[in-house]
């Protein structure tokens, strides 16, 4: 069987050592057990609209938003998910591990290793779009998967990537890379 998967992934460098999560049927809240990375997905009760956020909160307790709630969803086909759905099912999130080589740059062999969860949506039409999230030591990476077999026809994608206006000059690069190609650091 083929299964219909969108990659879309969002990479915060951060560093999150674990993850632990509350939720219900309106949402998740997942928190690195040291607390310095917290992201939050729900429902939006008026628009019925999978939104997400990120959070840094540094080791002094301050809490700076880094993605402002942001809407997720697909069209595809004759199914509309970026609004009018319900979360049907929030899995419990699991440990994920990964190893794999990168054949450029500047680590040849990469050990990850975070967390996972899984969103199931119901649209109005009873039917049903998973949204895999994916919390590494290093970012936040999520993957649309639409269940069932052959091909759909993506019509839209309703992602977005909400960045905080003001985010106090800081850059967020990973601490082992050096800024190329333009990037500039500084408060």
């Amino acid at each position: 069987t083929m299964k219909k998967l969108l990659n879309l992934c969002l990479l915060c460098s951060l560093q999150v050592l674990f993850l632990v999560g509350c939720s219900n049927s309106t949402g998740i809240n997942v928190v690195s057990p040291n607390g310095i990375l917290q992201t939050q997905v729900v429902l939006d009760p008026t628009k019925h609209q999978l939104m997400y956020d990120l959070s840094f909160v540094s080791k002094d307790g301050n809490k700076m938003n880094i993605l402002e709630s942001s809407p997720l969803g697909l069209l595809y086909d004759e199914e509309d998910f970026s609004s009018g759905v319900k979360i049907k099912s929030i899995s419990s999130v699991t440990e994920v591990v990964d190893s794999y080589r990168l054949y450029a740059g500047k680590t040849s062999d990469v050990n990850t290793k975070g967390n996972a969860f899984t969103v199931t949506l119901e649209n109005e039409n009873k039917k049903n779009l998973l949204v895999h999230f994916r919390v590494y030591d290093d970012g936040l990476a999520f993957q649309y998967e639409i269940p069932g077999e052959g091909t759909a026809r993506i019509y839209s994608e309703e992602t977005a990537f909400s960045v905080v206006k003001d985010v106090k000059g800081k850059a967020w690069i990973h601490p082992s890379r050096n800024p190329h190609m333009g990037f500039c650091v500084g408060s």
